[in-house]
């Protein structure tokens, strides 16, 4: 009754008409949970440093290409977790190799707040000291940060609900998803 449908099949049937997609999105938004924090299941993240990425250092040396996609990212936690990892592993050779991280969610809600890159003390309070002070800055009465501009960069965002088609990103070939 929120948007003064009488019942189930009305929205239905205007959901299936609705050429915008505007419904579809909006259902998507309400649907989808976006449950992630930073440091979220870290020993995944360990293991990716420890034994992975040394791995892949060494297999890609050549091309110095390494792409990474976070499926369902919600919010952007993960992912920029991910692009602080890689930035952190290659240390001083990290210019030297082209990293991205590729963020998909079905939720353009999330992927929204994700962009923003901005989270609450609370939210950030988990992560190593060194990335806080290394990647994430105070804004205004520090209540509140945001993600360096460099680890921005390092993100590229996808909806996949309005693009199901990642293959057309040019010249990237996932090594981690």
């Amino acid at each position: 009754h929120v948007r003064g449908y009488s019942s189930f099949s009305h929205y239905i049937l205007d959901l299936e008409s609705d050429i915008t997609g505007r419904l579809e999105r909006e259902l998507v938004n309400i649907l989808t949970t976006n449950h992630t924090f930073f440091m979220r299941e870290f020993e995944h993240f360990e293991y990716m440093k420890n034994v992975v990425l040394p791995q892949l250092k060494i297999k890609e040396a050549r091309k110095k290409d390494l792409c990474i996609w976070c499926g369902a990212s919600s919010t952007g936690q993960e992912p920029y977790m991910l692009a602080m990892l890689l930035k952190d592993f290659f240390c001083l050779e990290h210019d030297k190799w082209d990293t991205k991280v590729l963020a998909t969610d079905i939720s353009t809600e999330a992927l929204q707040h994700a962009v923003t890159g901005i989270y609450e003390k609370e939210q950030i309070e988990c992560l190593p000291e060194h990335w806080k002070r290394r990647f994430i800055h105070s804004i205004g009465d520090g209540t509140r940060y945001e993600i360096d501009k460099e680890i921005k960069n390092a993100i590229v965002g996808y909806n996949l609900h309005e693009h199901p088609d990642i293959t057309n990103i040019p010249g990237k070939s996932f090594l981690i998803i």
